[in-house]
């Protein structure tokens, strides 16, 4: 079973450079999309002498972030509709 400890960013960089190491690949590039993104750039940070380049596809920020308000900027239908409530566009499926 996996756990919260065993998806931490730092484990996963690790992960990531022994499969580098088992395929024999020294040096590389890592790409991650939403919640892969801080795995992506923990990569970069913490493998500086392995990874060339780092790409962060609309990474999220951490959700407790002081001061960051998720839906700033939304207009007020898509911000209603993202949590459950209010009402859904025509045709949204879950």
């Amino acid at each position: 079973m996996v756990t919260e400890a065993d998806v931490r960013l730092p484990g996963g960089a690790a992960d990531v450079a022994a499969i580098a190491d088992a395929l024999g690949i020294g040096r590389f590039a890592v790409l991650g999309h939403s919640g892969g993104g801080p795995h992506a750039l923990a990569c970069a940070a913490l493998l500086p002498e392995r990874v060339i380049a780092a790409v962060s596809v609309s990474g999220p920020a951490p959700f407790d972030a002081a001061g960051l308000d998720w839906f700033a900027g939304w207009s007020p239908s898509p911000a209603r509709g993202h949590g459950g409530s209010g009402p859904r566009p025509s045709g949204f499926r879950c």
